[in-house]
């Protein structure tokens, strides 16, 4: 068989305590003979004080009594500070409340509280505490348990006790490695008994009826005697255990029952969906005459801030928390035999919840799961079709079947069981997730986008879980879509749509979200593309003249003017033998410019072109005739209109051929200049363009040749119909 149980940690954290005024101190060097209690009565007058020498001197350790060298030095304060509290709540959970002595009312307590003579602690059902008095022993309460205390008390030096008493429910003193001499002492009363413990570890219990039970867990020593002092102190030894009846002496030791040990088998580590818990469990094994089993669920390796303390059954031997948030937890097991006497727990064993981030399309939040202690096991995770599992270092995990990975997508909706291996490849036990689709609806009357223009579509998204907050849509070529914004009414959105003159008449607008750095199709809009409206004509239709297009080509022929510069660097410098007739000439001031042009537009904004050009010339002053050719390309960017505005820069080679006076040669060329274009039809474009031409120099500088050409292409790859007249 096996158990489940809920569990949530408190989060409730105490306010910082205020901080304590600063006392003035003073040096004290110690002196031959002197001791802790001899100090405090030269110093305060009073030996009792001996605590304010431990508490200001903290390298002195732990070990009473403390040796002291002649010579040493003491740091102590001038006088006797305030009295400090006689213990203080170290933890708490759930539901934890305390009281002074002057009020009958009850206050919410929460860790940082401190505690006086008389206070009064008490815990409620699924509930547990843990007190710290001054000499730093402590005693542990757990669920229903009411506890009065009643301070500190010495008398001697080396003696400390800490004084409490039960009326109800069971505490467990925790005062460390016994030392052999009575150096800390915890003092418990109850309605039947006093018991002491000096070192080690107790455990104290009070029943309805008044009875208490004593239990000796430790390497200490435990003393029992009856709360009307009948029959005397008994001595329980280390594993055993006394029980007092009211107004009876206490009962002979009995040997406890065996603690428990874990069948070393089975997983220590488990992992959880995101932030919703994980489940935890282990398998001990039976011990005979046991009549129950406690199982306690601590955060701290010594078994401290138990945040589950269940008793189950002699038939069951495993046991399974759910709801567990991320981290290390320390279970240990206790059997309880016919007569309510508890063992020793058994070694804490560690098990660890390691959470298993769940990145969900377009940041859609994750449901919440049941928190509340007792609650049957939540359902599993509900997430968005396409939801990431992020897998911490370490470990790798899968989705059914499939192989593990560092980064399993959920891609199929349904109830899928995620499981994980280690880096050795040893199972980890995983969880549940539930995957659901999205359904995406258009509104009926905003289906459609017109040819050119942008119109808003409307669409919903549903689901059983969490919808997305962000989305995005994926277009097919011809459609431009905005960002989807979403509207007043949960789940609907909108988003402006753009259709080119190229857009297909039917198409499909993907809904995408990212889900941890993958896009995820998270459904699918059809769209159709209307025609813009028409005015009525009465006589036949015929195509306008368009703008550019996508992946539109022009290629045609252009002339005009060039005006070389007067230090232009075009003369062969390195000429071969027989040619030293060669000099320097300047240009006429104006030269034709005839040349082929070829573009092409990826979209309607920015185009490709290459250029082939002749400018025929003369060389001044001699009339030789000249010939200069320049090979060139740039980026032209337009406005996609039918009269349309230009822009463009490039590059290419400017050369001259003139054989009898300037040789053959070639320079390295740019260009920037504007222009514009018109369509005359749908298939002509007449155009003009000015420019820069700029090259190599005689002498400093560079030199600038004007260029102003007009041009005719022709036009091919149009893909839209044309609108009508």
């Amino acid at each position: 068989m096996s158990i489940w149980s809920s569990t949530a940690l408190s989060t409730t954290l105490a306010a910082a305590l205020a901080a304590a005024p600063k006392v003035e101190t003073i040096e004290y060097t110690i002196q031959k003979g002197d001791s802790c209690a001899s100090i405090a009565q030269k110093v305060y007058g009073d030996h009792e004080q001996y605590e304010l020498i431990h508490q200001y001197n903290r390298w002195l350790g732990a070990q009473l009594p403390h040796h002291l060298e002649p010579g040493q030095t003491l740091v102590l304060p001038k006088t006797v500070p305030p009295a400090l509290p006689d213990a203080e709540l170290t933890a708490a959970r759930h539901r934890v409340e305390a009281r002074s002595p002057d009020t009958s009312d009850w206050s919410r307590a929460a860790p940082g509280l401190d505690l006086w003579r008389g206070w009064r602690v008490n815990t409620h059902e699924g509930s547990s505490a843990e007190i710290t008095f001054r000499d730093e022993s402590r005693i542990e309460m757990r669920e229903s348990t009411l506890v009065i205390i009643y301070g500190g008390s010495s008398t001697k030096a080396r003696r400390q006790t800490g004084q409490a008493q039960l009326d109800r429910g069971a505490l467990r003193s925790r005062l460390g490695a016994y030392t052999g001499k009575d150096d800390r002492i915890v003092t418990v009363t109850t309605p039947s008994a006093v018991a002491e413990f000096a070192g080690g570890q107790g455990l104290v219990t009070v029943d309805d009826a008044g009875t208490s039970r004593v239990a000796n867990h430790g390497a200490g020593k435990a003393a029992v005697r009856s709360a009307d002092k009948k029959g005397g102190q008994v001595q329980v030894k280390p594993k055993m255990g006394s029980r007092v009846d009211k107004g009876k002496a206490p009962t002979k030791p009995k040997p406890l029952p065996p603690t428990p040990a874990w069948i070393d088998r089975g997983p220590t580590t488990f992992v959880a969906a995101g932030e919703r818990g994980g489940t935890i469990s282990g398998e001990w094994g039976a011990i005979a005459g046991a009549k129950s089993y406690r199982v306690e669920i601590a955060r701290q390796a010594d078994g401290r801030e138990s945040i589950h303390n269940q008793v189950v059954p002699a038939t069951i031997q495993r046991f399974e928390a759910q709801a567990l948030p991320a981290g290390d937890y320390y279970v240990g097991i206790a059997a309880i035999d016919a007569d309510a006497f508890e063992s020793a727990p058994s070694e804490r064993r560690k098990l660890s919840v390691v959470a298993v981030p769940l990145r969900t399309p377009g940041e859609a939040p994750l449901p919440e799961a049941p928190t509340d202690a007792g609650e049957a096991e939540p359902g599993p995770a509900r997430v968005l079709r396409g939801t990431r599992l992020e897998v911490p270092s370490g470990l790798r995990c899968r989705v059914g079947e499939g192989e593990p990975s560092r980064a399993p997508v959920l891609d199929t909706a349904g109830e899928h069981a995620i499981s994980c291996v280690d880096a050795e490849d040893r199972p980890v036990p995983g969880f549940t997730v539930a995957v659901y689709d999205v359904r995406v609806a258009a509104a009926a009357e905003a289906t459609a986008a017109v040819r050119g223009q942008s119109t808003t579509t409307a669409f919903s998204i549903d689901a059983e879980v969490p919808l997305p907050r962000r989305l995005w849509i994926d277009a097919p070529e011809g459609l431009l879509a905005g960002a989807p914004q979403p509207t007043a009414t949960p789940g609907q959105w909108a988003v402006r749509v753009h259709a080119d003159e190229g857009a297909p008449a039917e198409a499909t607008l993907r809904i995408m979200a990212d889900a941890g750095g993958e896009a995820v199709e998270l459904g699918h809009l059809a769209v159709h593309v209307d025609e813009p409206p028409s005015a009525p004509s009465t006589t036949e239709p015929a195509a306008s003249p368009r703008g550019p297009e996508r992946h539109m080509i022009e290629g045609g022929i252009y002339g005009g003017l060039m005006f070389p510069s007067d230090k232009h660097g075009l003369i062969q410098e390195r000429i071969g033998t027989g040619r030293s007739d060669l000099a320097y000439y300047r240009l006429n001031p104006v030269a034709g410019s005839l040349g082929l042009r070829l573009g092409y537009y990826p979209i309607r904004w920015v185009g490709l072109e290459i250029e082939n050009g002749l400018g025929p010339t003369r060389v001044r002053d001699q009339g030789d005739p000249a010939t200069l050719f320049a090979i060139r390309g740039h980026v032209l960017g337009q406005l996609p209109w039918r009269i349309t505005p230009t822009v463009h820069v490039g590059g290419g080679v400017l050369g001259v051929a003139a054989l009898s006076v300037l040789g053959r040669e070639f320079d390295a060329s740019f260009h920037f200049g504007a222009g514009a274009k018109f369509y005359a039809t749908r298939w002509l474009a007449v155009r003009l363009d000015l420019r820069d031409v700029v090259a190599e120099a005689k002498g400093p500088g560079l030199a600038h040749m004007p260029e102003l050409v007009v041009g005719l292409s022709g036009v091919i790859g149009r893909r839209s119909t044309g609108s009508k007249r």
